[in-house]
């Protein structure tokens, strides 16, 4: 059971390394909280995009193959007609590709987007784990890794031709 001084123990030397932190300090971690953050937020987005594209991709790819299978017969049974289109509808409908494919394309995707951002990501953890001038250095270095990527993405619409 936790103890009520225990907690209020936990809570003073909280306050006291933040007020020993000063402004710089506590800004520096708060850049790299939201460093962080923006940088998981974005590979996780990219990696739901990835999942869902590889996981009908794959699934349109194999569709063709079984739909393919269904029209063409070795005999002219009826009965392995009406069997090739059940296996072609049981195999659009009921598999674990989906499953599976989506797993690996949201793993690939997550691994790119960390990939992508990988220098905002350094310099967010950086500015958390580090202490004092490197963790501020981090931080200042996170600012201009933003300020260089939002001039480039917004002047970008300046530089197209009609």
């Amino acid at each position: 059971m936790v103890s009520l001084s225990g907690i209020r123990t936990r809570f003073t030397n909280l306050g006291n390394t933040i007020r020993a932190m000063g402004v710089l300090g506590l800004g520096a971690k708060a850049a790299g909280v939201i460093g962080v953050g923006a940088a998981l937020y974005d590979a996780h987005h990219h990696a739901c995009l990835t999942a869902h594209n590889r996981k009908v991709t794959k699934n349109a790819d194999a569709g063709l193959d079984y739909f393919n299978n269904t029209q063409y017969l070795d005999n002219e049974s009826h009965l392995t007609a009406k069997m090739k289109n059940a296996l072609f509808n049981y195999e659009i409908s009921h598999t674990l590709r989906g499953a599976y494919n989506a797993t690996v394309g949201y793993l690939g995707g997550f691994v790119s987007g960390i990939g992508r951002h990988i220098v905002p990501l350094g310099t967010s953890v950086a500015a958390l784990c580090l202490s004092g001038k490197k963790s501020v250095a981090a931080a200042a270095g996170l600012c201009a890794c933003g300020i260089w990527s939002t001039i480039r993405h917004t002047c970008s619409h300046f530089n197209h031709k009609p």
